[in-house]
C-alpha cells in the first residue's frame, strides 16, 4: 500500500504516544497534527533539493525563436546544463553557467536570458537547442514508495526532538531513519543508472572520455 501524508503524520503522531487523526484537513486539527505535517513537508523539500531519481530527468531545451529565452517546467528547483557550451562572442568568449531565474534558464556568465545570437552556443542542431537536466519540486503523491518512507521516518524522529526528545524512543527512530535513507539512496543510485559515461558530471565525463586522433576505442566506447 501506498504511503500517504496522512500516513505519514500519523507515523509521527503514534510513535510520540499521541492519537493518530483521520483527516489533515479541517478546523479540528490540533498544534500536534500541524507541526508534524510542517516538518513532513519540510524534510520533502530538503530530500528533493538533494536530487531523486523521479525528480531529476534531462531534456532537450530549445531557446525561443524571437527572444531566445528558455522557459522550465513548473516548480524546478535547479537546472544545469549536460554540455559544456561556450559563446562565440569575439569580446568575451567563455564558458557557459547556467541557473534557474524567474522560471526561465538564466545564462550567469553572460549575465542574459538570451540564449540565441550573439552568443550562438551550440552549432550541433538548426535550433540551437542543448541538453539540461532538470531537478523538480513534485507532489508527494509522484514520489516513489522507498523515499516516501525515508522522508517519514525522518520525520518522525525530528518530530520527536521537538515535542519529547524521548532518548530511546529517539534512538530507535534514528536506527529507522539511517537504514531508511540508506535504502533510499541504493534505490536511487540503481534506478538512475548513471556511469561516467552517462552521469552530471562533466568533469567526470571528460576524465575518461578522451579521443586521441579520433580514436576513443581505448577509453572503453566504440
Amino acid at each position: 500500500m501506498a504511503i500517504s501524508q496522512l500516513d505519514a503524520v500519523n507515523y509521527c503522531l503514534v510513535y510520540a504516544g499521541e492519537a493518530p487523526v483521520n483527516s489533515l484537513t479541517g478546523s479540528n486539527q490540533g498544534a500536534d497534527t500541524a507541526t508534524a505535517l510542517f516538518l513532513l513537508n519540510t524534510v520533502t523539500s530538503e530530500f528533493q533539493e538533494r536530487g531523486l531519481d523521479e525528480n531529476v530527468y534531462d531534456l532537450w531545451a530549445v531557446p525561443d525563436a524571437v527572444t531566445g529565452q528558455i522557459a522550465l517546467p513548473a516548480n524546478t528547483i535547479d537546472a544545469y546544463l549536460r554540455e559544456r557550451l561556450h559563446n562565440q562572442d569575439p569580446v568575451n568568449k567563455s564558458f557557459i553557467d547556467a541557473i534557474v531565474r524567474d522560471g526561465k534558464l538564466y545564462n550567469a556568465s553572460n549575465r542574459t536570458y538570451n540564449w540565441r545570437s550573439p552568443y550562438d552556443y551550440t552549432t550541433q542542431t538548426d535550433d540551437g537547442a542543448f541538453r539540461i537536466t532538470i531537478k523538480e519540486q513534485l507532489v508527494w503523491d509522484d514520489l516513489n514508495q522507498t523515499t516516501k518512507r525515508a522522508i517519514m521516518q525522518e520525520t518522525a524522529k525530528r518530530y520527536q526532538i521537538v515535542t519529547q526528545a524521548d532518548p530511546t524512543v529517539l534512538g530507535a527512530l534514528n536506527q529507522e531513519s539511517m537504514m531508511s535513507r540508506a535504502r533510499s539512496r541504493a534505490n536511487d543510485a540503481n534506478n538512475k543508472g548513471r556511469t561516467l559515461w552517462n552521469g552530471a558530471s562533466w568533469s567526470r565525463y571528460r576524465a575518461v572520455y578522451r579521443d586521441f586522433l579520433g580514436n576513443i576505442s581505448r577509453y572503453g566506447r566504440d
